[in-house]
């Protein structure tokens, strides 16, 4: 009995093992990007996150075409952090206009926040509890915009300017309706993260045009919004299936050329770009 027990004892131990040796793959997507998109509508293409505007200010996030009204949803569930209207001392809207910032946390991610400005109304208030898809307002054109459209920002960890991430490399790449999405890294051969590459080549269904942009770096040094954690720093998303050939291109780098396959309904890592 005694040997019998001893034996199953060593049975267990190899099985715990060779699972432990074993590991099943694990899609990236799965852990970076499942948020949902807050509009239907595409993402501008000609102001990327990262991108420098024509007053010098790095720009935090994307922005969405969206036309005034449009219902603005939770990208993921969580807690109502901030739902305000940012008003001067004359009474007219600056800088976000009304705008909502939702706190999330997951076991993979931990704190982040997701913020919605530019509103013309909020229908959520500071404390209240949402679900991801929930409508939460609607796209306007208040505050510091040139017309109407939802910009929308992702912050990982604390609520700071320095902790803004890409949203494109977060929004969820599973409603796509026949569209696909690629991802992955610009870097140099000793393996650093190359800021400020813009990525080109593949369409969009609204806009007709795909692009993507790599970080920025602000002007104190700290990187602005790459995802390191997960080793990528561009995506292209709901792009229009077929080959494609992506142009890589930023001023004192050789640009360089990727033929890829853009699959529907799929988000793959295609390989790395590397100078």
């Amino acid at each position: 009995m005694r040997l019998l027990k001893a034996f199953a004892s060593i049975i267990l131990a190899l099985l715990v093992f060779s699972m432990y040796l074993w590991q099943p793959e694990v899609s990236l997507a799965g852990f970076v990007a499942n948020l949902t998109s807050p509009v239907s509508n595409n993402i501008y293409q000609l102001y990327l996150y990262g991108e420098t505007g024509s007053s010098g200010t790095v720009h935090h996030g994307v922005d969405f075409s969206a036309p005034e009204g449009t219902p603005v949803k939770a990208a993921a569930s969580g807690t109502v952090y901030i739902s305000t209207d940012l008003i001067d001392e004359n009474g007219k809207y600056y800088s976000y206009g009304k705008y909502i910032v939702i706190e999330h946390y997951d076991v993979t991610r931990g704190t982040y926040y997701t913020l919605y400005a530019h509103l013309s109304s909020r229908s959520v208030n500071q404390g209240d509890t949402v679900t991801y898809g929930q409508i939460i307002g609607y796209s306007g054109n208040t505050g510091n915009s040139g017309g109407p459209h939802l910009h929308f920002e992702i912050r990982k960890g604390t609520y700071s300017y320095y902790s803004v991430r890409n949203p494109e490399c977060w929004l969820q790449r599973s409603n796509y309706d026949g569209y696909g999405s690629v991802y992955s890294m610009c870097k140099t051969s000793s393996g650093s993260r190359i800021e400020g590459m813009r990525i080109s080549g593949a369409t969009k269904p609204e806009s007709g045009y795909g692009a993507s942009y790599t970080y920025a770096r602000m002007s104190n040094g700290a990187e602005f919004g790459d995802i390191g954690d997960y080793s990528i720093n561009y995506h292209i998303a709901r792009a229009n299936p077929g080959s494609v050939t992506l142009t890589y291109a930023k001023t004192g780098y050789t640009t360089k050329t990727q033929n890829v396959t853009i699959d529907a309904n799929i988000s793959k890592r295609i390989n790395d770009m590397i100078w």
